[in-house]
């Protein structure tokens, strides 16, 4: 868990965060049942179908984390153990739903509470609406897309020193499509993997060109 700075959190807020009021015995059970029964990964939002509710009797420990997630979770985590979709989670993001800790900069942690609340909103049926980086839809392909994860993405300081970039110009990158990631509120995650195969497809459609001074990290 990572260390709560000053002065963006005060010993209530704190509080607050590791010790938050039980969740209504309904969404437990929705969410338990989603848990337990949950279906095969579609890329569509009928993966947050809710299943059977949950009938038997619920712990303490059930009532305030039905998951028995954290209290506070990196964004991998998120991915991981609940969205199954780093794209999911920028939408998500992007329209507020569910909003970074502030105070952090390389990574973006979140609150499992409030995990939890967008959690019941996709099993109620709702839908955030495509990230503003996304391309159109394309008839017939998945809502969401094939399951991803966050793991071996980097924030945006290390991604600006493996291509030896200055952090605006990377985001300049970022903004104009040529350098992929995924915005997660103000927070960016670079997949080296991912830019290097990037750079070595242009590089091979178009020459050199733009990324001469990139050349040295595709050797």
């Amino acid at each position: 868990m990572p260390a709560v700075s000053q002065p963006h959190s005060s010993l209530r807020e704190v509080t607050a965060i590791l010790y938050p009021p039980a969740m209504q015995e309904e969404q437990c059970r929705r969410i338990i049942g989603w848990k337990c029964d949950r279906p095969e990964w579609t890329g569509n939002y009928d993966y947050f179908q809710a299943g059977s509710r949950y009938g038997g009797e619920l712990t303490a420990i059930q009532r305030f984390s039905p998951m028995d997630l954290p209290p506070i979770l990196t964004a991998e985590e998120v991915v991981d153990g609940v969205f199954r979709s780093a794209t999911l989670l920028e939408r998500l993001c992007e329209a507020d739903w569910l909003c970074p800790l502030p105070g952090y900069e390389e990574e973006a942690y979140f609150v499992s509470d409030e995990v939890y609340r967008v959690l019941c909103r996709l099993l109620e049926g709702e839908k955030p609406p495509r990230s503003s980086s996304e391309p159109p839809p394309v008839p017939g392909q998945p809502e969401i897309g094939n399951p991803s994860s966050l793991s071996g993405y980097v924030g945006a300081a290390k991604a600006a020193e493996f291509l030896d970039l200055s952090p605006s110009t990377l985001r300049d990158y970022s903004d104009r499509g040529i350098i992929p990631c995924y915005r997660i509120g103000k927070h960016r995650k670079y997949s080296l993997e991912k830019i290097r195969e990037k750079l070595e497809k242009e590089q091979r459609e178009s020459g050199p060109g733009r990324f001469e001074a990139l050349r040295g990290h595709l050797r």
